[in-house]
């Protein structure tokens, strides 16, 4: 946002594109660590051995969807700060 300002539109074009590669990997991590820990990570959370196989494949599913939920919000969010309301309301 501050380099926008400056007039800078490449250097603010390659803070955009190293957050959003950042925020990308970020999120293959997070679904990677979450099919990894899976099971114990839904008995904390107090899951009972008789929804455990439901509750492990609606976790599983969701958490592929990880990299593209963080990505889409990311993106949102970079549109609204750069003061592109009218985008941010596209995407």
């Amino acid at each position: 946002n501050l380099t926008m300002g400056e007039g800078d539109a490449k250097r603010a074009a390659f803070y955009v594109g190293n957050a959003i590669s950042m925020l990308v990997i970020c999120g293959v991590v997070l679904c990677i660590v979450a099919h990894l820990f899976l099971t114990p990570m839904l008995r904390f959370f107090g899951s009972t051995q008789d929804i455990l196989g439901y509750a492990r494949t609606y976790t599983a599913i969701t958490a592929f969807g990880f990299p593209f939920l963080i990505l889409a919000l990311s993106i949102r969010m970079t549109f609204t700060g750069v003061s592109s309301a009218w985008m941010t309301l596209l995407s």
